[in-house]
């Protein structure tokens, strides 16, 4: 295989695995670019830029901590090193990307997105599936031809269902191992334009910006269904980030998980048995794991 030029780009645990799987690939990248809060700590998630030390790479020479990737200035930069990328692989990183970054790849650009696409364009797609109510989840392989947010032809894509005590962070880290799979398997077959590209259904997507889902509403709601109540909690259940919560005798217990067993009598009160409590919904009761911590 002629060797590629490749520059990754990505932030947290799918972006160390990815390096990984080019380690053992022997396929290197030339450069990669972090993300700027990236202090080289393994927290819940990984840190690409500890992982880069770790197996050589140096700050500013082929390593660098930029969010702003589209800033003319960190693109003249990277020019400046005189490597003429062939390929970049995108994975999880917070820039849309502009033009000039995007003509940086001579070949192309893989993004490695976590979304059964054409639905869930854009971010916080765990939290999303669930308030939306799909049936499925999945990770993407798409090309980056132009500017725009996850609308560009489909390469790869692994779909898993979505079980019914699915929380936005099982979620995540579903895609997380999926992901990672996904690009174990196909990477020799990217890497030597040995694929084919899918337009996506245009008709067919949905979309969510930053911001539009509201992280700090964590207060469990009252008088709604068990669909609407556990599709709430679900979708806010990331640890350590955040847990949903309610009150019980006047203290506040944080929901750890949404079990499947509901009680199809509805109950009035909220009760509590050992460490379950059954949250009383329209049209039955709900029963949650949680605790006060």
């Amino acid at each position: 295989m002629k060797s590629k030029n490749i520059l990754l780009l990505g932030r947290g645990t799918i972006a160390v695995n990815c390096l990984k799987i080019f380690k053992q690939n022997k396929v290197l990248p030339k450069i990669i670019i972090c993300d700027s809060q990236d202090d080289g700590i393994d927290t819940w998630s990984k840190s690409l830029y500890k992982q880069a030390k770790k197996i050589g790479y140096k700050e500013g020479v082929n390593l660098f901590r930029q969010t702003k990737v589209n800033d003319p200035l960190f693109i003249k930069r990277l020019k400046k090193k005189k490597i003429l990328i062939d390929i970049i692989f995108s994975v999880q990183p917070k820039a849309i990307f502009k033009n000039d970054f995007i003509e940086l790849a001579g070949e192309h650009i893989f993004n490695l997105h976590f979304a059964p696409l054409p639905k869930l364009r854009g971010v916080q797609t765990s939290s999303w599936a669930i308030i939306d109510g799909l049936k499925s989840m999945g990770v993407t392989i798409h090309l980056i031809t132009k500017k725009g947010v996850d609308d560009d032809p489909i390469v790869y894509q692994k779909l898993f269902p979505i079980r019914k005590n699915d929380t936005a962070r099982t979620l995540y880290d579903k895609c997380v191992d999926h992901g990672t799979g996904l690009l174990k398997n196909v990477l020799s077959k990217l890497l030597l334009n040995k694929f084919t590209s899918k337009p996506q259904d245009h008709t067919a997507a949905t979309y969510h910006a930053l911001n539009e889902f509201d992280y700090s509403d964590l207060t469990v709601p009252e008088n709604q269904t068990i669909e609407q109540t556990s599709r709430f909690i679900r979708s806010r259940i990331f640890p350590p980030l955040q847990r949903p919560f309610f009150y019980f005798d006047d203290e506040k217990i944080f929901i750890n998980e949404v079990l499947t067993e509901i009680l199809k009598k509805p109950q009035k009160q909220l009760f509590k048995r050992k460490d379950l409590y059954y949250y009383p919904c329209l049209n039955g009761t709900l029963t949650l794991r949680g605790s006060r911590k």
